[in-house]
């Protein structure tokens, strides 16, 4: 995706507007997986697949599991329970997590493998639920969905440093709807996520396994990221 750098806020009919990260201010990051341990997976499913190297990073920093020893499933759906827990984890390697105490939401117990994550996420303003007062944990989530939750984590509650910068509409942009447009734009100028080769972004697809732990990747890459206690 090309992008225009600004240098003052400029708001014309029909251009979207956003402010992100610029590209340049990620480089020389901190990776949280240098002091990692644990031992590269072995899954048989990966050899040929585009994320093969992302799936064995963050799998290996703990971020994200197999399905069982040898598999991986990297086109497989991924759960909104799944893509808190995994964030929540990264969030774990930066600090003690807040939040934790509180149950959220009506579907998810706080003793659940993903409950203390959904509500650290919930308490610090980074996933909301539904209007029945759900958080539907097993529920598949989308592309841009995915894309707003981590745009949240990473510039909101991490507060990462922002510029002002205007990417080129995706050809599918009136797909994307007008509550994640911005978090979408930011997560792929951000070099969080991005969009197919053919220049569409599918909001409303499902996110895979392997989307997600290209994802985890690039969050731990893409910033400069510093654990507490440490200066």
């Amino acid at each position: 995706m090309k992008e225009k750098r600004l240098f003052a806020v400029t708001l014309a009919a029909g251009i979207f507007l956003t402010s992100v990260i610029h590209p340049a201010l990620v480089q020389g990051s901190a990776s949280l997986a240098k002091n990692s341990k644990e031992e590269a997976p072995a899954f048989t499913d990966i050899d040929k697949h585009w994320a093969k190297a992302k799936i064995a990073y963050t799998v290996k920093m703990g971020l994200f599991s197999g399905i069982s020893k040898t598999k991986f499933d990297p086109d497989g759906k991924v759960t909104r329970a799944m893509l808190v827990a995994s964030l929540g984890r990264f969030e774990e390697k930066l600090a003690p997590l807040k939040g934790t105490d509180k149950n959220a939401f009506k579907d998810v117990q706080a003793d659940s493998w993903y409950g203390k994550y959904v509500n650290w996420a919930a308490a610090n303003k980074v996933v909301s639920g539904f209007e029945d007062g759900t958080f539907r944990p097993d529920q598949e989530i989308t592309r841009q969905e995915m894309a707003a939750i981590i745009s949240r984590y990473v510039f909101q509650l991490k507060d990462q440093p922002m510029v002002l910068l205007l990417p080129d509409r995706f050809k599918d942009d009136k797909d994307i709807d007008s509550w994640a447009k911005e978090p979408v734009y930011n997560a792929v100028v951000g070099q969080l996520v991005s969009g197919t080769p053919q220049g569409k972004f599918l909001p409303k697809k499902g996110a895979t396994r392997g989307e997600l732990a290209g994802l985890l990747y690039n969050l731990d890459k893409n910033f400069v990221w510093t654990k507490k206690g440490q200066k």
